[in-house]
């Protein structure tokens, strides 16, 4: 449910680990600026909620339940964006397939998620590394939330990137939410 500032969704998901935990998933946290913020469990039938400008990060082991907690905000956020894949038949390049109306909102966004280069430009999007085509996503879903004003999901945020790029991104993404009107929840 959105008063349409701030979001609150009831989750019958369940999470069988503290949001914030000790080891790796710290690490994560500090990236957003988000170490030590958040240290509650979410039981069955728990709470979600955010508002403009901020960043949630949910944390836990494997198979924990993080995932099916987004897929529940998902179906409960009309309108909320989750990141796509990309098909590894795609023939698009990024600047098309990030999805903005003209060339130069699109170079700004793969800008924003470290895609500026020309071998990565003038790459069909299916070819890129597993990194850049996160990247893409990202860009892309980011456009996305930009015009539509919602909440944006990631899910496995840095999987697929070295330590110092998920860094990077972590810092860059947290600069633009802290100016935005939307909501970014990140596993």
């Amino acid at each position: 449910m959105s008063d349409g500032t701030r979001w609150r969704v009831e989750v019958n998901a369940q999470i069988h680990t503290p949001l914030i935990s000790e080891g790796g998933g710290e690490d994560i946290a500090r990236r957003f600026g988000l170490s030590g913020t958040l240290s509650r469990s979410i039981g069955q039938g728990g709470v979600l909620e955010g508002g403009p400008g901020e960043i949630g990060v949910i944390l836990g082991p494997s198979g924990s339940g993080k995932s099916v907690l987004l897929s529940e905000v998902a179906s409960a956020l009309p309108g909320a964006i989750r990141l796509r894949t990309i098909s590894p038949k795609t023939t698009k390049h990024p600047a098309e397939w990030v999805g903005t109306k003209r060339v130069s909102d699109a170079l700004k966004l793969l800008s924003m998620c470290g895609l500026a280069d020309a071998a990565a430009l003038l790459t069909p999007a299916g070819r890129l590394s597993e990194g850049e085509k996160f990247r893409l996503c990202l860009a892309r879903a980011i456009g996305e939330s930009s015009r539509r004003g919602t909440v944006l999901l990631i899910d496995e945020f840095a999987s697929t990137l070295d330590a110092v790029t998920a860094a990077i991104l972590a810092r860059r993404l947290r600069r633009i939410v802290s100016r935005s009107p939307w909501v970014y929840v990140v596993l």
